[in-house]
């Protein structure tokens, strides 16, 4: 039954679709595992995005993680959500079920700040910290320490 595939899509989903499938066909073959078509969308976030502070309200046709990842491919610049939400829609376009988590880390000096990572069936991966930091982040080998609100 195809009756899934013919569904109508809202123009944020359309607009959202558009970016992530033409990031996803510039980043991925058809001769890719899953695994290996999610760590090039991963690798594409950190490599392709830049830390820039967003304090925005989001609009209510959109979820949070849908506005910010958006605004992220768009923009290609944005803050730990931003990074962990424009990885997580492109999880997400391959199917996977990725979720934006709005924590805490612990920083170098002990402290804990504000932040977001992505996880995908309980493992954490933060784009954001690996390119902050340069330490592999992805698939649950972030060195920090992670609390949650």
């Amino acid at each position: 039954n195809n009756s899934n595939y013919f569904r109508n899509t809202t123009a944020e989903e359309d607009e959202i679709n558009y970016y992530t499938d033409s990031i996803i066909g510039q980043v991925t073959t058809s001769a890719m595992s899953q695994e290996q078509k999610l760590k090039a969308c991963y690798d594409w976030t950190v490599h392709n995005c830049t830390y820039k502070s967003v304090f925005t309200s989001v609009p209510g046709n959109y979820s949070f993680k849908q506005w910010y990842g958006l605004n992220m491919l768009k923009t290609r610049q944005g803050n730990c959500y931003s990074y962990a939400s424009a990885f997580a829609i492109l999880a997400d376009r391959l199917g996977y079920n990725a979720n934006v988590v709005q924590g805490y880390i612990q920083t170098q000096s002990g402290r804990w700040s504000a932040h977001g990572w992505v996880e995908i069936s309980g493992v954490k991966y933060d784009p954001e910290i690996e390119w902050a930091h340069g330490y592999n982040c992805y698939a649950g080998a972030s060195p920090r320490v992670y609390k949650y609100q």
